[in-house]
This record gives C-alpha cells, structure tokens and sequence, in this order.
C-alpha cells in the first residue's frame, strides 16, 4: 500500500497514516522521525546546528527513497515548502491525501508541544501567516482533500478507503492517455 499524507503540523497525518498501514497490513514512516533517526538528531537540533534549508534537502533525498516502497508516508507540514520535494510528489504516481482543518483546529493541536520549531519561532501569528501560505501547496498537490474537524480517525480512514479507487482509476487513466 502506497498512499502519502500532507498537511499542517497538527492535522492528524502520524495518527492516521498509523491507521490506513494497519487497516491495510502495510507498514508507515513518519517521515520526520525517519528523518531524525537517519541523523541522530531531534528536528530542533537539526533546524538549530544545520538549519532549515539543510533539513528540506534531507527531506527531499528521504522521501526518493520512500517513494520507492510499499509505505504509507506521513510527511513532515513543511514538505510543500521546497519545490524539488513539491516536483518529487507530484511524480510519483503515489496517491496524496490532504488533512485539513481551519487554523484554530491546528494551533489548539499544537500549542502545546515544545518539539515543534516552527510552533517556537512563530508564535500564533506567525504560524497563522505560514499556515495560509502552505495551503495553496497542499491543495494543488492532494489528489484528495479530508476536513479532519469533526472527525474520527475511523471516519477519516473509511473516507480514506473509498477515494482510493477513484484516485487509482484517475491515475492510470492520466498514464495511459500519456502513451496513447
């Protein structure tokens, strides 16, 4: 089972790429904690000693890896801020779904959590304006957009499990026309 997750931070990707890999007996990666063990460093340390621009060039070369098998990937927020990342997604023929909620339905997921530095650096404000900037991104990349507010992951997963086949069937279509 191939299927990656997009979003902001706090909509939920983690929990229900967990669910869609378990429904579907696939394994998942969060993209971020592969990321932290591929550099033995919290993504804080990685912002703070190498900077922003290093670690999306870390998530680029992570994610050509794991496009390449049988996962689902819970990406990072910020993976639509780099246009090769952005290039890579779009390419690789992997369905993508979008989790997405208003800002407030974000910020109150993600307030609270310290190990976010872009949550630290911000602030509400901040965040807000990187939020409104991201979702143009997010929604030319989605093959499919799911309003997590008001949701369970449950419901969220069987939403998820009955968009596959059109999103599959869309895809090949899209292939097919490219050669024919």
């Amino acid at each position: 089972m191939q299927l990656i997750l997009i979003g902001f931070m706090g909509s939920g990707k983690t929990t229900i790429a967990r669910k869609v890999a378990h429904h579907f007996k696939s394994e998942w990666i969060d993209l971020d904690k592969y990321i932290m063990r591929e550099q033995q460093m919290t993504i804080n340390e990685i912002f703070a000693i190498k900077g922003q621009s290093a670690f999306r060039q870390m998530e680029f070369e992570a994610l050509a890896k794991l496009v390449q098998e049988d996962v689902v990937i819970a990406t990072g927020g910020g993976v639509v801020d780099d246009a090769q990342t952005r290039y890579l997604l779009e390419q690789s023929g992997i369905p993508i779904f979008y989790l997405n909620g208003s800002y407030e339905a974000h910020w109150r997921r993600v307030s609270r959590n310290d190990r976010r530095p872009l949550v630290n650096q911000l602030g509400h404000d901040g965040l807000r304006e990187l939020y409104h900037e991201r979702r143009p991104k997010y929604y030319r990349l989605a093959d499919y957009t799911i309003f997590f507010q008001h949701k369970t992951p449950n419901m969220m997963l069987t939403e998820i499990e009955g968009q596959l086949p059109r999103i599959q069937k869309n895809w090949l279509s899209d292939m097919l026309s490219q050669f024919f």
